[in-house]
């Protein structure tokens, strides 16, 4: 406490007097020593003089290491002037730290005492420092946003006065927080310490708007309350909880912390000494408890609010992602200055390139990277709808293309032409290639993240997904409330084919009345493998292209192979048919080229006269064709001789075409497209565990009906309805999946079965015309099937015989019509059990004769 003494005393009472000043003056001034020195003759002259002394009970001594620091020059002339100390409290000097991991008041601090100091002494009034009132120490109470500030007064200044002029400029021009980002931010006050300093800088006891105020002694009141806290602010409520423990609770948090830094120990009523302590206004972690005690409506909110925060941060990223690989926004152009990447750059670099190239680029160039040859739409009949279907994509799209065919036929190809548009090589376009994720993908979540490259979508947040399946499953089991936190890869698929719908309406917005629509390629629609479906992602497919063509949003081509979930266009009309229901789809069915045509095409990917036109074949993108034409010579006759034996099928005939290039001889290149042939009919007709017999396939080998330019044809009802199949189609068609058959379609129903490909029949013919064996075991597997069809056929028949010809006797004579009907019956088992019989017999005896071939 600060106390002002009179200091009047005679020469005799002398060295009493000096000895007290000694013990209680607590100016620490250089001027201190100087006194000492002197002795008695100096306090002689302090008689009659006011000084500022400190009550020995108080813990307001100050340091005076800052005062030392800013003490004048001549220390002679400073202790002349008589001057008067006070510790005051000035607030919102810094941030007030709201919590244990607030780290922005730390960042705003200043704490080097010097310069803090010196940034306080600024916000004296001028008034003040010229008239000598200097600013003896700082002690920073980073916590609370203030200070401790120890002021020299000289006389004749009145300490209230000085208090009053330094308010009226803090609360005019506020409190310099920061000179770079909070410049007068928000009115600062001065107030005197009217308790201990008590400067603590405990973590956990962080600034609250509520005082727990304590007393040492002497009762609490709440008049004696109020007259001590209300000068540093607004009180919003004051309770007596005991008799010596209360509570303040101000309006504004920088009352409370003035408050708290001017009352502590401060002796109130006489005999109460008060120390004031922060109060948080929520018990530790209610919040949490509260949260973690109601999941059923905490867990909603909370997957609402990250729904809704992906939705509103993420979405938009998405759609510009889809949108920039739509037009190539992101193309980067390296091709052209750097043909050969690998030449030029390591190859992870090269790696590193291809990948953003793949992801973020533009893929309207081609549907596959290696073409199967030069201008093929010419040879297997896919030029005539080149132009028709390239002046579809300058108008609203009103159809869907299919393009169908068996595989290695040139679906692919034909729609990279029709999708490429001379006048606008850029146009938009998005090709997914969905034997990419068949061959590729071994779970789900290879699909989702290989469909997302392909559209573009990026960022992908499949394992974050997949972690919060698992913590949906864990919150399930112990709070019995299914979050929904996570979403299945058919939902996530769902998303982001709506991103790229949403990307492509605003391509369309954006498009030129002179400019294409978007296209969309769908390549090799339908395809699976064995113990593999996709037909999930299919259907969602198709509902998605459903709705590209239903909205105007886009031209969509989907190419399908003819082994593929059904038959060609047939499957594919099947799965987009739902998703289609008002608009038409037009079919182009891609065949086999004819001996004429594959001739031609042989002649062309060898004749030397290719070799000068290897500089436009790189120019037109087709590197392969480029690196293949060697002046390789074939004859008529061998021309003719490849094309009978390997037919029209265009990557059968890019096969021996590149066997040529490499110097085998046509003997040797057919050889071993046959032997490879050979081996995958055996393999895949004539292993166990199919959904068709051995028998089934081997009967493909027998009789032909007509032909087609592409081998044998049998009728698919005569063999649907033979004795092996006995009416059962699905074999057939699981066959045409397996790419060992080729159902001929005539209005969209199958009238004929046919090997899958030209060089198939002639394996097939290789196998059972040269390898008797091997002809013998195929058919002693088939009469061995027949024969025991036949049988059971029998033995049906002869049941059923028995049993009415034991009826006939017990019947006999009772009517004539009932009679009648049973000897019709038997007459009719009889004929029917004669004709089986002799075809068990036939097949038993050719079931012996193949047995001896073996």
């Amino acid at each position: 406490m600060i106390r002002l003494h009179n200091v009047a005393c005679s020469a005799a009472a002398a060295p009493r007097a000096y000895s007290s000043a000694i013990a209680t003056v607590s100016v620490l001034r250089p001027w201190m020593a100087t006194t000492s020195a002197r002795g008695l003759p100096v306090l002689g002259n302090l008689v009659g003089r006011t000084y500022a002394t400190i009550d020995p009970s108080s813990s307001t001594m100050l340091s005076g290491a800052s005062a030392s620091a800013l003490a004048p020059d001549d220390p002679a002339a400073r202790a002349a002037v008589p001057v008067t100390q006070v510790l005051q409290y000035w607030n919102n000097i810094y941030p007030v730290k709201l919590g244990r991991f607030d780290f922005f008041t730390t960042m705003l601090s200043v704490t080097d005492p010097i310069r803090l100091a010196s940034r306080v002494t600024k916000q004296l009034p001028r008034e003040l420092r010229d008239q000598g009132v200097r600013v003896a120490s700082v002690d920073a109470r980073l916590k609370d946003g203030g200070a401790f500030v120890t002021l020299e007064i000289p006389e004749p200044l009145q300490v209230q006065a000085v208090t009053e002029a330094i308010n009226t400029k803090l609360g005019a021009q506020g409190v310099l927080q920061s000179p770079s980002v909070f410049h007068q931010l928000g009115s600062g006050s001065a107030h005197p310490v009217l308790g201990r300093k008590f400067n603590e800088d405990i973590a956990s006891l962080t600034p609250s708007t509520r005082l727990k105020v304590e007393s040492v002694g002497g009762d609490l009141s709440l008049e004696s309350l109020y007259e001590t806290f209300r000068p540093y602010g607004e009180i919003a409520d004051i309770r007596i909880v005991g008799p010596k423990i209360a509570t303040v609770q101000f309006k504004h948090l920088r009352s409370a912390t003035a408050a708290r830094n001017c009352t502590y120990k401060l002796t109130v009523d006489g005999n109460a000494v008060i120390k004031s302590s922060y109060e948080k206004l929520l018990k530790t972690h209610h919040i949490w408890d509260w949260m973690s005690g109601h999941p059923r409506i905490v867990l909603p909110i909370l997957v609402a609010l990250a729904v809704t925060l992906g939705v509103a941060i993420f979405d938009p990223i998405h759609v510009f992602m889809i949108e920039s690989k739509l037009i190539g926004r992101f193309r980067l152009g390296l091709s052209r200055w750097f043909p050969n990447l690998s030449s030029y750059f390591p190859g992870f670099v090269v790696s590193g390139i291809n990948s953003l190239r793949s992801t973020f680029g533009s893929n309207s160039r081609a549907v596959n990277e290696y073409p199967l040859g030069l201008e093929l739409d010419d040879f297997n009949g896919g030029d005539q709808h080149v132009k028709r279907i390239r002046s579809l994509m300058y108008e609203a799209p009103e159809s869907l293309v299919v393009i169908s065919g068996p595989a290695g036929i040139g679906k692919s190809e034909l729609a990279n032409t029709v999708t490429t548009l001379p006048a606008h090589p850029d146009a938009p376009k998005l090709v997914i290639d969905c034997e990419t994720f068949v061959q590729r993908s071994h779970t789900d979540a290879d699909v989702i993240r290989i469909i997302s490259k392909q559209l573009g979508y990026w960022p992908l947040f499949y394992s974050l997904n997949k972690l919060t399946a698992y913590v949906d499953m864990a919150l399930t089991a112990t709070t019995g409330t299914k979050t929904n936190m996570s979403v299945s890869d058919e939902s996530m698929l769902k998303h982001m084919l709506e991103c790229a719908s949403v990307a492509l309406s605003q391509v369309v917005k954006n498009r030129k009345p002179n400019d294409p629509y978007p296209m969309i390629v769908l390549d090799n629609f339908n395809r699976d493998k064995p113990g593999k479906s996709f037909a999930q992602y299919y259907d969602l497919l198709a509902q998605w292209a459903g709705f590209l063509v239903e909205a105007g949003l886009a031209h969509v081509v989907v190419v399908a192979s003819s082994g593929q979930r059904g038959g060609g266009e047939v499957g594919v009309m099947q799965a987009i048919g739902r998703a289609l229901p008002t608009k038409t789809v037009d079919v182009i069915t891609l065949r086999d080229m004819s001996p004429v045509q594959a001739e031609k095409y042989l002649a062309l990917r060898l004749n030397v006269e290719l070799g000068e036109n290897r500089d436009a074949a790189l120019a037109a993108g087709y590197p392969s064709l480029a690196a293949d034409t060697h002046k390789v010579r074939v004859a008529d006759e061998e021309s003719k001789r490849i094309v009978a034996a390997i037919g029209g099928r265009a990557s059968d005939l890019e096969l021996v075409v590149h066997k040529l290039a490499d110097g085998k001889s046509v003997d040797v290149a057919l050889e071993e497209m046959v032997q490879k042939a050979m081996l995958e009919l055996q393999k895949n007709g004539m292993r166990s565990g199919a959904s068709w017999t051995p028998a089934q396939f081997c009967k493909q080998k027998s009789g032909k009906d007509d032909t087609d330019g592409n081998g044998p044809v049998v009728s698919f009802d005569k063999i649907r309805f033979s004795t092996l199949f006995n009416g059962n189609e699905a074999a057939l068609f699981d066959m045409e999946r397996a790419e060992l058959l080729a159902l001929v379609y005539d209005n969209a129903r199958p009238i004929g079965v046919r090997l899958n490909k030209p060089l198939f029949a002639t394996a097939l013919q290789r196998m059972t015309q040269e390898d008797k064996r091997f002809s013998a075991a195929m058919d002693v597997v088939m009469y061995k099937e027949l024969y025991k069809v036949e049988s059971a056929k029998v033995k049906a028949y002869e049941d059923e015989y028995l049993k009415l010809a034991e009826a006939a006797g017990r019947l006999s004579g009772t009517k004539h019509g009932v009679d009648k009907a049973i000897d019709e019956r038997l007459t009719h088992l009889a004929d029917a059990m004669a004709l089986s019989q002799a075809k068990v017999k036939d097949y038993w005896n050719k079931l012996l004769l193949s047995k001896q071939q073996l």
